[in-house]
């Protein structure tokens, strides 16, 4: 089952218009759209989602530049993976 044993990872949010107008944009047949080499974070990251657990860990090396778009949710607030992608979601459709 998914959920067992369940720890999220980082997650980014883009809005995907902007990536698609990115002169890096491509589509390499398994991807639904990427960016080559690199993106800058500050110009196109809508937001960040990370587990509270480890805030300690990442608050003081985040850029300060990008601080105010990383938010750190308690992912054992979550009853499963589904309710967990469903909450992050959430929040990053409210800040993008």
């Amino acid at each position: 089952m998914l959920s067992e044993n369940f720890y999220p990872g980082i997650r980014y949010y883009f809005r995907r218009k902007d990536i698609e107008a990115h002169s890096k944009y491509c589509l390499d047949g398994y991807h639904a759209g990427k960016v080559r080499d690199f993106i800058d974070l500050d110009e196109y990251m809508i937001c960040c989602i990370m587990p509270k657990a480890e805030e300690e860990n990442f608050r003081n090396i985040i850029p300060q530049n990008l601080i105010d778009r990383v938010v750190f949710v308690d992912y054992k607030e979550a009853k499963d993976i589904f309710e967990w992608t469903s909450r992050v979601y959430k929040i990053a459709n409210e800040r993008g």
